[in-house]
């Protein structure tokens, strides 16, 4: 309601951001626009409503150019084909599907060579951590765990690297990876319910993501910048 004052007093427009069709349906009587995330692959805009896919992110791919140059030497010891692999939870907590899907990346990396760039994310146990970071075995690693001092290098892994694989349900996870000019894969098949299993179904049909199958090979796709999409929209459609 706020915002709605300051349109009157400021003689701008009012963008509200919301996950639920009826609150999108409702603001557009009262909002100038409103920007819908969703789950599934989204239609045309809709009057005041413009659907997105998934929830807005602040990474984009000109976040990736910027956090490439800065992580660019602090890196380049590591061998190329570099692989960024983000363990977020919610995916199993099993020690041995740990140690498998460790294992299939260390057979790749036998067989390309390069290195691996880890991020462990909050909510992993540290079992599940631990054989994961022993299933890699002799790979020319680089594992950063949550709760260690320094900041979560993860933009700058997947800057600098040449492929991306993600386990774990955390959605902004799958956001922010999708946002990058990179082939992007998914560690393990998704579910069938839950908003993080509709979202990479969705990023699966847009061939925008893709099963690992212990290949690294990239394919054509189009970043994932529904924030920036939406941003030009708006700047469009209000000249500003």
């Amino acid at each position: 309601m706020a915002g709605l004052s300051l349109r009157k007093k400021l003689k701008v427009p009012v963008v509200h951001c919301c996950s639920s069709r009826s609150v999108a349906l409702a603001g557009s009587r009262v909002f100038d626009e409103v920007i819908l995330s969703s789950w599934h692959v989204p239609e045309g805009n809709n009057g005041r409503v413009f659907p997105v896919l998934g929830p807005l992110s602040v990474v984009s791919p000109a976040l990736y150019e910027r956090a490439e140059r800065l992580w660019r030497e602090r890196l380049e010891h590591l061998p190329r084909p570099r692989v960024a692999v983000r363990l977020e939870a919610g995916w199993s907590d099993s020690v041995s599907d740990a140690m498998l899907a460790a294992r299939q990346i260390e057979l790749s990396m036998r067989l390309f060579g390069g290195s691996v760039m880890v991020t462990i994310g909050e909510g992993v146990s540290p079992a599940f951590a631990n054989a994961f970071a022993e299933g890699l075995g002799s790979c020319i690693k680089l594992i950063w765990r949550h709760g260690e001092p320094d900041d979560n290098p993860g933009l700058g892994f997947t800057a600098c690297a040449d492929a991306v694989i993600i386990y774990g349900t955390r959605v902004s996870a799958l956001i922010e990876a999708t946002a990058s000019v990179l082939p992007v894969f998914l560690g393990h098949i998704p579910g069938r319910f839950g908003a993080y299993n509709s979202l990479a179904r969705a990023l699966l049909e847009r061939e925008n993501v893709r099963i690992f199958d212990s290949d690294f090979s990239p394919w054509p796709r189009e970043p994932l910048d529904e924030s920036g999409r939406a941003a030009n929209y708006i700047r469009e459609k209000f000249e500003i």
